[in-house]
């Protein structure tokens, strides 16, 4: 009995290797296209449009927040859904949609009037018709997260990237301007929605009343509520710089914030992907869900500890080969949220933890919590500039919001709190060793007025360095252990079975 218990489990685990696997294939071809289109806008665009686009983006990253209304996080959470009740999920999500976005286009004359730019009017308006297209596809989305068909999701996403890069970067080249990042968001929106369509073979019925959604909805609510608040906390920064300082400042924090979220969208966002649904179905096996946690956790502080050593002792190096020397005064910005790259990998995943445990309560709870602690650290560095907001905000991540969330997450559950801090040792000790590293580098005269080989060689040791910081630790042999354990178990579900599509 035994046995045939252990064959399912191991099946599960193959399939949920070779999904992190292909996920994370995907995302490095994501992060790679996305950095490429970064340094090429950087050059043919003035940080002032990027500030107007980044004030645009407040609105347009509100609506895309309601993206599912959280009405999608049950389909990854119930084992067993109908028809109806998917449909009716479906078409609560389309009304929703349609109501969020003429309210956002109705609210475009008076978001320019506060940051005083006429132009944002037509861009708000523009950017809110993006919003219906990336509805339609969200439960289908969703779908194919929860039948782990992450083959079909890796392909959707490398698509869209690369399409996205060239629609952009040829736009700017013709002149577009502002409206060369305009025609980026949305036309990685709608293949992402249409890709979606294509690959799921569900389609939504007529809505039936009477249908039982309650229990769902009461989900949906504490998620989105989360959402909003999460929302906030992300945003508020921008809302207040550009108000306060204007768009020249808020282009130069705006860019150097989303260098510290594309690595961590490339990681942590086709993790959480496949944790999520496979911490739901491990749901009733506290054994295996807490190892399941820890070891692809772990993993991810793992992989975002060099990118957290690179932001902070090579900043400036940074700034210049991504975005160009008319953005070296993004430099301070982005070495202050290298240290929110330390702990952010690791807060990213707590949220997967309390939906699969059904504590979505606590989870809005949370979020709130972490919201207004956020805009109070905003409001606290808003004197001192961009780089004042920066550093408030990753210190009181780093010494206050961080602590809370894993202490309310470890108050219930398999995954205690002690858990979570003893799996950053390892990593942290690694992390030490390489930053020592790179302010070597950093300080050799060999380097010189050399950003783009600095960077190179700073990339090139940052594995042996801390796979040798790493083996010198028992913890941290144990972690590349596994680490190899789990590729040629993804590698071998690959060879066995191929990629669905």
């Amino acid at each position: 009995m035994q046995k045939e218990d252990s064959q399912p489990r191991m099946r599960l685990g193959a399939s949920s290797a070779r999904g992190a696997m292909l996920m994370l294939v995907s995302q490095s071809v994501v992060f790679g296209t996305n950095f490429v289109g970064i340094a090429i806008l950087a050059r043919l665009l003035p940080p002032s449009l990027f500030g107007i686009m980044a004030m645009a983006a407040t609105v347009s990253n509100f609506i895309m927040m309601f993206r599912d209304f959280g009405l999608t996080t049950p389909v990854l959470q119930r084992k067993v859904l109908s028809q109806d009740q998917l449909s009716a999920l479906y078409w609560m999500n389309v009304a929703f949609g349609l109501t969020l976005t003429a309210l956002t286009v109705a609210a475009a004359p008076a978001i320019a009037w506060f940051y005083s730019q006429p132009d944002l009017t037509l861009v708000i308006s523009v950017l809110a018709s993006g919003f219906l297209i990336g509805t339609t596809g969200a439960m289908q989305d969703a779908l194919l997260r929860r039948d782990m068909r992450f083959g079909a999701i890796a392909i959707i996403r490398i698509v869209s990237s690369l399409f996205t890069l060239v629609a952009g970067v040829t736009a700017a080249f013709l002149g577009y301007g502002i409206w060369a990042l305009v025609i980026m968001r949305l036309v990685q929106q709608a293949l992402l929605g249409l890709g979606c369509w294509v690959a799921s073979a569900w389609r939504p019925s007529r809505f039936r009343r009477g249908t039982e959604i309650r229990s769902l909805i009461g989900v949906a609510g504490h998620v989105t509520g989360s959402q909003l608040a999460t929302y906030l906390s992300r945003n508020t920064d921008n809302i207040l710089i550009g108000w306060q300082w204007g768009e020249l400042a808020l282009g130069f924090y705006d860019q150097a914030y989303k260098l510290l979220m594309l690595p961590m969208q490339q990681i942590g966002m086709p993790i959480n992907s496949v944790m999520l649904p496979l911490l739901s179905r491990l749901s009733d096996e506290p054994v295996s869900y807490r190892t399941v946690y820890l070891r692809v956790t772990e993993k991810i502080v793992m992989l975002a500890m060099p990118l957290s050593c690179l932001m902070l002792v090579l900043p400036e190096t940074i700034v210049r080969v991504a975005l160009g020397p008319n953005w070296m005064a993004a430099a301070p910005v982005v070495a202050w949220l290298g240290i929110a790259m330390i702990y952010q990998p690791l807060a990213f995943t707590t949220n997967c933890l309390l939906i699969s445990q059904n504590r979505s309560g606590e989870m809005l709870r949370n979020s709130l919590i972490n919201s207004g602690l956020s805009v109070l650290s905003f409001i606290v560095g808003l004197p001192f500039g961009p780089v004042g907001v920066a550093a408030s905000y990753a210190v009181c991540g780093l010494i206050l919001r961080t602590p809370l969330t894993l202490w309310l997450v470890g108050r219930r559950g398999s995954v205690t709190t002690a858990d979570q801090y003893r799996l950053l040792v390892p990593t942290v000790c690694s992390g030490s060793v390489l930053a020592a590293t790179y302010l070597g580098l950093k300080s050799s005269a060999f380097f010189h007025d050399q950003p783009f080989l600095l960077l190179t060689v700073a990339a090139v040791v940052a594995l042996p360095v801390t796979a040798g910081a790493l083996a010198a630790l028992p913890s941290g042999r144990a972690m590349m252990k596994d680490s190899l354990v789990m590729a040629q178990l993804a590698l071998a579900s690959l060879n066995k079975g191929g990629t669905r599509i």
